[in-house]
């Protein structure tokens, strides 16, 4: 079902509504953090939405000046406070059990690329719909900066200017 809804019409109404009248377990996702902050300011009390965002989001426990996503968990020391205690795999958990969940496209797409995923849903309401190729497209792409290349192949990107024939013989 696709709804083209202007500014203002409601639309996170008609979202919480499909969920609350199917009874499925629903995911609803934004582009953009503030709209869903909005979800959870406006829903989240009354429906048990629960909300879930990227590891980067979260502070670590045992290192509070640094973020969950570069927290001793990455470098390969086993936490404990993973199992219980942590701020952002207590959440992950919490959105298991949730019927009701709001994140955001890249916390999705990274979930289910790189994790053990949210769980399955019966419903996925892609607000800001306009923006799921973007999203996607983000997810998808790589990065290659000049210094690594010139770390790696131990040589110089081609200038401006190069012609396609001398790109070519440089690739």
């Amino acid at each position: 079902v696709g709804l083209s809804v202007p500014q203002g019409g409601g639309k996170s109404l008609i979202a919480v509504l499909q969920f609350l009248l199917s009874g499925q377990r629903t995911a609803i996702l934004t582009h953009t953090k503030p709209l869903q902050e909005q979800y959870n300011r406006l829903f989240a009390q009354d429906t048990g939405l629960t909300d879930i965002r990227g590891q980067s989001n979260y502070p670590c426990v045992i290192q509070p000046t640094v973020m969950v996503n570069e927290g001793v968990c990455h470098w390969g020391t086993p936490c404990s406070l993973k199992v219980n205690g942590c701020l952002y795999y207590d959440q992950e958990r919490a959105v298991l059990r949730s019927p009701f969940v709001v994140t955001n496209y890249a916390k999705w797409l990274a979930s289910y690329g790189y994790e053990q995923g949210l769980g399955e849903f019966d419903q996925l309401i892609c607000d800001e719909g306009d923006m799921v190729l973007d999203a996607l497209s983000n997810h998808l792409a790589a990065t290659v900066r000049e210094a690594q290349v010139k770390k790696h192949l131990q040589c110089d990107l081609p200038t401006e200017g190069t012609s396609v024939e001398e790109i070519i013989a440089w690739a």
